[in-house]
């Protein structure tokens, strides 16, 4: 399985036997609103107690956007992703699917969804090495 994502001048992609997901975004400042629409009660509740809700934000939307695509879903199906947030932090696992935060360049956050999660490798690849011709 593949999964890629990209923001700003940043790509990652993911493989593995089985299900999964990857997502990443470029923290940007911005005075638009959050579309906080898209997340639970729950979820708001923990990102209105954030020193930095932008990050917060994006490190939720990574998780639940990986965890769609781990799924087969689309953004269509945001409403029926089960809650994120539980005892105040972010969930480690979502049903089967384990989640965890990349830390890949600063200025982006980076999530990824997995049914096992082992070790994670890191490499700088060219596009012909992700895309062979």
């Amino acid at each position: 399985r593949l999964s890629i994502s990209h923001s700003g001048a940043l790509v990652v992609c993911a493989r593995g036997a089985g299900p999964l997901g990857i997502d990443t975004e470029q923290v940007c400042p911005s005075t638009a609103p959050l579309p906080l629409s898209c997340l639970t009660g729950q979820e708001c509740r923990w990102l209105a107690g954030q020193a930095q809700p932008s990050r917060a934000f994006l490190r939720l939307w990574t998780r639940k956007e990986c965890l769609l695509k781990a799924e087969g879903g689309g953004l269509a199906d945001l409403a029926n992703l089960p809650c994120l947030v539980e005892g105040g932090l972010l969930r480690p696992r979502a049903g089967r699917l384990r989640l965890r935060e990349l830390s890949i360049l600063p200025g982006y956050v980076t999530s990824l969804c997995a049914r096992k999660m082992g070790p994670v490798a890191l490499r700088p690849l060219s596009l012909d090495q992700v895309f062979p011709l």
